[in-house]
């Protein structure tokens, strides 16, 4: 026998092809409650259900997704072939390729919502690093989603799921049996649903009910999935994409707080704004609908505090925070069967001093100044891939990025702010050189962040065949840079044309004539005679007049005037609003 929530999820995914969220659940149980009292029956009762789902706007004129519009930067996922890449083995034996191939990697994931430093991460990293080929990793880079666990959003992914599953059991019956056995059953709704610890009050209010047979096990997890704090979950993984953080979450559901003003603040936050903000200028989208239309999808924050809600009730307000060594049931996740569970370590300890991502910005930060960050390293990423791309022949147009660590050394908003001139710099220095990773890229000079022109030469480093100087004639040419010319194979080695040379004095005499033959010295015994000429001797460092020259360092150091060309270049706790 099926439960209401069962069959009314049913009733979701034939129709709209989707879950029940809290929302919904209780909205339908209530309705469904009230004609049951009327003396409905339970076949209509759920018929009249369905059919106004049927006849809802998210059934008859359902929308898909868009798309958003790709960044310039994340072009390339659908390229084929190796590229003009150095192959794997040449990256990771030599430590600055590898370095640049993991901070590449590094950036991808970053987009996605995960820090620098972590497992998460590392995993993402050493996962690149055993690919075929450096464009393969790039590409299962862009096109990979990190998990809702991985991102920090175990409820859209886990915790409702779970509930979801409890709401359907029609088997658990503790009626008769030991009353801890309840007990273990309820802590872990809260603690496999909700993913945090149960609050003493709740815990011993659903224990005694689930004992005392007032309602069933499966109407019970019903009743969790329908809650305000499910709804405020629902709420936080649908707008923000990460789980309600513990000092957020509890004050929204302390007082007696309307729940719809409470979902209507939430989605009209400084939060909100700030996610806004990261899906224009860098393609990070927080927004459920937009995470599952793109592959670049979330924003990382971290390090709330990770408070105790043993003692949370209604009227206490926030409460502390939670310390190692206190003792509670819960299982983290492992689905332990074993009711006497009790762990003496809290998960991912914090005392909010930490904060990372959005949720320093938020503290440290005004929407404005955010917005001014974002603009900044939205061009910094444009210029970065448009000037140092896999663009030569066959290349696959996959273009380097920066990760955060490099913005906030490298390329500070303080050094570019209101200086036009250090962007194009920027271009123009990425242009004249080639990206680490590649073995070849057409040269270029800054137009626009977008918009490169071309040199029409083609940058290559040792070990292709472009850059063997047995096949190419070398040439310099001292208004731009060192450069191989082909030589025309109908070129070499043409006959010399015949020249009839008379040896004929061309200067002008005193009196105006000229043409007369030179008096060419004879030889006499095999030996030439000696012609005597009086030259003053020409010193180092003095002009034919004797002027002494000035020369710069560079000449007299032997560099090239042209300079060089060279690029200087949690466990996951639940997350917060900050209103």
């Amino acid at each position: 026998m099926s439960t209401f929530t069962s069959k009314l999820n049913k009733i979701y995914k034939d129709t709209l092809g989707r879950d029940v969220k809290a929302e919904g659940q209780s909205y339908w149980k209530g309705d469904y409650d009230k004609m049951r009292a009327a003396g409905v029956s339970e076949t209509d009762a759920l018929a009249s259900i369905e059919a106004n789902i049927k006849a809802s706007k998210e059934a008859t004129n359902p929308t898909t997704p868009t798309p958003k519009d790709k960044k310039h930067w994340q072009r390339g996922e659908d390229s084929t072939g190796a590229g003009n890449f150095h192959t794997m083995d040449v990256i990771k034996a030599d430590a600055t390729k590898t370095k640049d191939f993991t901070d590449q990697v590094t950036a991808y994931f970053e987009e996605k919502g995960l820090l620098a430093g972590t497992p998460e991460m590392d995993a993402k990293i050493n996962a690149a690093l055993s690919s075929d080929t450096a464009a393969d990793a790039f590409r299962n880079a862009m096109k990979t989603t990190p998990t809702g666990e991985e991102r920090g959003d175990t409820w859209g992914t886990d915790g409702r799921a779970y509930l979801l599953a409890e709401a359907a059991k029609t088997n658990v019956d503790t009626s008769g049996k030991r009353k801890d056995l309840a007990e273990n059953l309820i802590n872990k709704l809260y603690t496999e649903g909700f993913g945090r610890e149960a609050d003493a009050e709740g815990l011993s209010y659903w224990t005694n009910v689930l004992y005392d047979k007032k309602m069933s096990y499966a109407d019970i997890a019903g009743a969790f999935l329908g809650s305000d704090e499910a709804r405020v979950r629902d709420t936080y993984a649908d707008e923000f994409g990460r789980d309600a953080d513990d000092a957020g979450l509890q004050f929204w559901l302390s007082g007696d707080k309307d729940i719809n003003k409470t979902i209507s603040h939430i989605r009209g936050s400084k939060e909100s704004e700030m996610r806004e903000l990261y899906s224009k200028h860098l393609g990070q989208h927080s927004k459920a609908g937009d995470r599952d239309a793109n592959y670049f999808t979330d924003v990382h924050e971290g390090g709330y505090k990770n408070l105790d809600w043993t003692g949370f009730t209604k009227d206490s307000g926030v409460t502390g925070v939670q310390q190692a060594g206190a003792e509670f049931k819960y299982d983290f996740g492992h689905g332990s069967s074993d009711w006497e569970t009790k762990l003496t370590e809290g998960l991912g300890l914090s005392d909010g001093s930490v904060l990372t991502g959005l949720a320093k910005q938020q503290v440290n930060m005004t929407v404005s100044d955010l917005e001014k960050l974002l603009k900044h390293r939205e061009r910094i990423q444009n210029i970065g891939s448009t000037y140092d791309t896999d663009d030569a022949k066959d290349g696959t147009n996959i273009g380097n990025l920066f990760t955060v660590k490099e913005f906030e050394e490298d390329y500070k908003l303080s050094d570019y702010e209101g200086n036009e001139d250090a962007y194009k710099a920027l271009g123009d220095k990425l242009g004249a050189e080639k990206w680490n990773l590649l073995t070849k890229e057409l040269g270029k000079f800054y137009i626009e962040d977008t918009k490169p022109g071309y040199t029409e030469e083609v940058i290559v480093g040792p070990g292709t065949p472009e850059f063997d100087i047995d096949q190419r004639r070398t040439h310099r040419n001292t208004l731009h840079s060192d450069y191989d010319v082909p030589v025309p194979p109908d070129y070499a080695d043409k006959p010399k044309a015949t020249v009839t040379r008379e040896e004929t004095d061309y200067m002008s005499k005193w009196d105006g004539s000229h043409g007369k033959p030179l008096d060419i010295p004879t030889y006499s015994g095999g030996k030439a005679k000696q012609i005597s000429r009086s030259i003053k001797p020409f010193m180092a460092g003095q002009s034919a007049q004797g002027v002494r020259r000035k020369q710069s360092s560079a000449a007299r150091s032997g560099r090239s005037a042209m300079g060089t060309k060279q690029l200087a270049r949690n466990n996951m706790q639940i997350k917060s609003l900050n209103l």
